[in-house]
């Protein structure tokens, strides 16, 4: 195997497993990928020795910290973690859920900071993981805000669905964004997972360049109409705390 090839092969295996929070086995892996078991086998076995993979409890594979390492090493991700922790605090604290700052990785959402609800019934925690944009509050938010180039390339590719509620459409999609981009927010409602919905605000630099998104979800019966609309208002002021 070439060491072009093998490169290649070791990029398609991350970006598959990138596309699997809870983790993807060899087997899977090998099908997704249309190669043999062996050849994955020892490519996973390099990745984890750089901590690039890691195995998980139930022996699958998912992203390890290294990635996550060398985006936190990203100045502008640096500092919006760190000064993001009290925002996010501040926000967890007032409306009783989860919320996340998060930033744009190609046609990915990075979620970079979580900070979890003290709730009973509560989502998971995403420090670290990629979703694609469209199916999130923050990755409509970012790509939103994403240049006319990257929209149009986002937009004229095929739309996965993850629930009935996604919207595949890209003429639909091309008019939420718009919608986002003229009200200030992304209101997104199970179209990632059923009965979870999501609202997020962009993150401005001193340029007023859209650098980042504050996102909060959880279960939707604890979002009504009002809520939604406080929670706006508190997102929105926030985020002003995190110009740079």
């Amino acid at each position: 195997m070439s060491t072009i090839r093998t490169v290649e092969r070791a990029i398609q295996i991350i970006q598959v497993i990138s596309q699997h929070p809870s983790g993807i086995g060899i087997n899977a892996l090998a099908a997704e990928l249309a190669l043999a078991k062996s050849t994955v086998s020892r490519l996973v076995a390099t990745l984890e020795q750089h901590d690039v993979v890691q195995r998980t409890e139930l022996g699958k594979y998912a992203i390890g910290n290294a990635p996550i390492q060398w985006v936190s090493q990203r100045s502008y991700s640096d500092v919006l973690s760190v000064r993001a922790l009290p925002v996010l605090q501040h926000i967890a604290a007032e409306t009783g859920e989860a919320c996340t700052l998060c930033v744009l990785d190609g046609n990915n959402v990075l979620y970079l900071q979580q900070m979890q609800s003290q709730q009973d019934i509560q989502v998971r925690d995403w420090t670290g993981a990629q979703l694609p944009l469209h199916v999130t509050s923050a990755g409509k938010v970012l790509l939103a805000y994403a240049s006319k180039t990257h929209l149009d390339d986002y937009l004229s590719n095929p739309i996965t669905a993850y629930t009935k509620h996604t919207v595949t459409d890209s003429a639909m999609l091309n008019a939420q964004l718009a919608s986002i981009r003229q009200q200030g927010y992304s209101y997104v409602s199970q179209e990632h997972a059923e009965g979870i919905v999501g609202i997020a605000v962009p993150v401005y630099n001193k340029r007023n360049i859209v650098i980042a998104a504050l996102c909060i979800y959880g279960p939707e019966f604890r979002f009504d109409k009002t809520t939604i609309e406080a929670t706006v208002a508190l997102m929105k002021e926030q985020a002003e705390k995190l110009v740079g």
